[in-house]
């Protein structure tokens, strides 16, 4: 540690003691006031660095950013704490409409994000086909990049990450540039595709997007497959209005909201109901269709949906009965669990339908302040791309942002036997995973916390219009080598990145053989200002732009039109109905920390033990405890999942809380490379998916696979890392679990499937038994 002379000392203590008077309200208020408020960006938009420092810093005074969270496409607002230009903290934007405060475990991993010591620090080429990347500097990159783009003469394809970048106004600006420009392809990726959710919406309330369902308002609550408190479409503002559902403003004193789940899996969002109705995976919007018959509207029996789901009738009727009473403050949530089939659009429209016809008061629509234009997407298009590729048709492919079609994509689309036929690729990206690791050349890009650029958030709350705004809140040019100087004295920097507009715009300078005339400021500043009523040639001390960057974006009460509601057609769903053939389900979901993966390499994500079944650093397979005690499978044990594409083997968790018929395993893990916290740590059940499409959209549907399950060989006591031991956060160390713990599992399933009188007390009762 540095030693800190008395001179040193003295200033601190003054600045302490500053602060501290401040805080008790005497007169110098100075300090506190830039502590308490902060300033957030500013106009003349510095950020000081924490190795290299400038003048001028204050010693203990933090500065406040206000920023957008780019972790998910949720958009939360964000303020990072910096203090001598590094950034500390990260809270949430207590002014933003989406999470007024709040932040997710994935908002305060953004620091490590930001720190991770897997970054791609500089540009990097590979000298000659199948060498290895090299750095290099950003003119020789660039250049390269620019000359394969413009030599591709249309035999060309831009590749976004369609789960951020094309949420961003200016980036995607900027991309529909650079592809018309060179007569390129662009499409989009996304695993967990919201355009079924809005297609459904388009055809039952004529707009197409994510609506917004004020379950705050709400007196009941009927998910249909929707973990609308986990990890999609946007958690921190569902668990907001979550609580406000069951004690806010709205309810009287002594009341809540009453909340059912449908669906076959208990979640973390299921496990938060009053009633849990486990159907069989695929059937919920079966079940929602008989539940519209039975509130007159045009669905199936309940009768036929009993057979099919493996509810009773009278669980069915019952669910119709509270939607009746509940009329207009009734709302009925749809969400990642309908993608089980070829009709995942009709699924969606299957829920929407019940909010029609019970013509809620609690679904409402919020305005994009700055739309953006969703580019071609799903599977059925990355697949034709995937065609293409075979067959010589594509000469330059570039990516853009963590999109990673090599982990995301089934085995049986050969990828990378596609990608292997195209000459160039680029990517443009911060941390090289299974797709960017491949390529020819890395356009090192910065992190969202180190960059200009915008949002428009997947929900948009009603009644608003908004756009996010994203600034940089460090400066990485400062991040210097210790000790190390260039021939001109000044410090060498540690990292050499770019941001991601930056380099686009210097792509497009090249291929325009034109100087470029802005920079990633002034091109976000080129979207915003006719949104602000600024002119373009406006000075930089035009309030109306650092106003702007101060709050963190732009919202507005908008003019809450009513939902024009139309009840889409009704849909014949026989064809969802799993086939009875002796194997599983495979319902796959998106991990709360990873999300779709892409969160696996920060080892704060691995180390959060997930909130159901408390396993970290590894993947799981959870299995129906009556089913597991038949086949001899206890907690750890190790199973194999196979389909007609593939396998996956992994540690088995026996549980109550999940159809017989179904087992569940989380999306995120299992990467071959993507950094040191994610590389080789659990399965990757996206490898031995079938290839099923979305007839109407395209979309993967990711849980229509089915698969047998067989025990490989028992669980052994200790840590083993190369036989995927299961690691539980109650696991003691240096051994085996108790046996009352790894036996408790099964006295509850042979109870369960028996049940005997008084099980319930037995089970207590061994819960309760000391374990020395």
């Amino acid at each position: 540690m540095t030693e800190i002379s008395r001179r040193k000392f003295i200033q601190l203590s003054v600045i302490s003691t500053a602060i501290a008077v401040g805080a008790s309200g005497c007169k110098n208020e100075a300090i506190w006031k830039q502590e308490a408020t902060g300033q957030y960006g500013g106009m003349a938009n510095k950020v000081y660095p924490y190795v290299d420092q400038p003048g001028g810093t204050i010693d203990g005074i933090p500065v406040y950013y206000a920023t957008t969270c780019g972790m998910c496409g949720a958009g939360c607002g964000l303020y990072v704490r910096t203090m001598g230009g590094r950034a500390h903290k990260v809270e949430g934007n207590p002014n933003h409409p989406v999470n007024q405060g709040k932040t997710c475990l994935r908002g305060q991993l953004s620091l490590q994000h930001l720190y991770n010591p897997d970054r791609v620090m500089r540009p990097l080429m590979r000298s000659n086909s199948g060498g290895n990347l090299q750095e290099v500097d950003w003119e020789a990159a660039l250049t390269k990049s620019a000359s394969a783009l413009a030599d591709a003469h249309g035999k060309a394809a831009i590749l976004v990450d369609g789960v951020t970048i094309a949420r961003s106004p200016t980036k995607m600006r900027l991309l529909q540039e650079l592809s018309t420009h060179i007569d390129a392809k662009l499409i989009q990726l996304s695993l967990v595709d919201d355009s079924p959710w809005r297609a459904a919406a388009a055809a039952c309330y004529g707009k197409d997007q994510i609506p917004d369902y004020r379950i705050d308002h709400a007196d009941l609550v009927v998910s249909f497959g929707g973990n609308f408190l986990e990890a999609w479409p946007s958690p921190v503002y569902y668990g907001r209005l979550f609580g406000e559902f069951r004690q806010g403003a709205h309810r009287k004193p002594g009341s809540h909201g009453r909340f059912v789940y449908v669906g076959p899996r208990l979640s973390m969002t299921a496990s938060r109901a009053d009633i849990w109705l486990p159907c069989q995976a695929g059937t919920e919007p079966i079940v929602a269709s008989a539940v519209l018959n039975e509130v007159g509207g045009k669905g199936v029996n309940a009768e036929y949906a009993a057979a099919v789901s493996g509810l009773s009738r009278a669980q069915i009727l019952h669910l119709a009965s509270l939607i009746k009473d509940a009329a207009g403050a009734f709302v009925a949530i749809p969400g990642d669990g309908l993608f089980s089939s070829a009709s995942v659009t009709e699924a969606f429209a299957a829920v929407e339908n019940l909010n029609v016809r019970m013509k809620s008061e609690c679904v409402m629509f919020g305005e994009a302040m700055l739309p953006v234009e969703n580019p071609l997407g799903g599977l059925r298009s990355l697949l034709s791309l995937v065609d293409e590729m075979k067959h010589g048709n594509i000469d330059t492919l570039m990516l853009a942002g963590q999109v990673n079609p090599a982990y995301h994509l089934p085995a049986d689309a050969n990828w990378r036997a596609a990608v292997a036929k195209v000459p160039t690729v680029i990517s443009l990206t911060s941390f090289l995973d299974e797709t960017s690791s491949e390529a020819e050349i890395v356009l090192a890009s910065r992190t969202f916390l180190e960059e200009w650029s915008d949002q428009t958030p997947a929900v948009l709350p009603g009644g608003v219009s908004l756009a996010s705004l994203t600034q940089p809140v460090i400066d990485p040019t400062y991040i210097t080598k210790r000790h190390e100087v260039d021939s001109n004295n000044h410090p060498v920097p540690m990292m050499d990145t770019r941001e991601h507009n930056d380099i686009v715009l210097a792509l497009l300078s090249r291929l325009r053989s034109s100087s470029p005339l802005e920079t990633g400021m002034s091109v976000v500043r080129r979207t915003w200002y006719p949104q602000l009523g600024v002119p373009p040639d406006a000075p930089d001390t035009d309030e109306s732009w650092p106003n702007t960057v101060s709050r963190g974006g732009q919202w507005r009460k908008s003019h809450a039109a009513a939902v024009s509601m139309a009840a889409a057609s009704a849909q014949d769903f026989s064809a969802q109905v799993p086939a009875q053939d002796g194997r599983f389900a495979l319902l796959l979901f998106p991990h709360i920390y990873h999300d779709d993966g892409r969160h696996a390499n920060l080892g704060w994500a691995q180390e959060m033990p997930d909130p159901m079944s408390s396993a970290v650093w590894n993947t799981w397979f959870e299995i129906n405890a009556s089913v597991a005690h038949e086949l001899g499978i206890r907690t750890g044990d190790i199973v194999r999942l196979k389909s007609e594409s593939g396998y996956v083997d992994g540690p088995a968790v026996p549980s109550p809380g999940i159809h017989p018929e179904t087992v569940a395993m989380p999306i995120g893990q299992g990467h071959t490379a993507y950094g040191r916290n994610a590389t080789e740590v659990g399965s990757n059940p996206l490898s031995i998916l079938d290839i099923t499409v979305d007839q109407k959209t395209g979309a993967f549907a990711f849980s229509a696979t089915r698969v047998t399950l067989v025990k490989l060989r028992d669980a052994q006591a200790g840590f083993h890392a190369e036989q995927d031991t299961l690691v539980l956060v109650q696991d003691r160390p240096h051994g085996a679990e108790p046996p009352a713990v790894k036996n408790l599992i099964h006295e509850t399933a042979g109870e369960w499937r028996s049940g005997r009188p008084g099980a319930e007390s037995k089970v207590l009762e061994e819960r309760t038994k000391p374990i020395l």
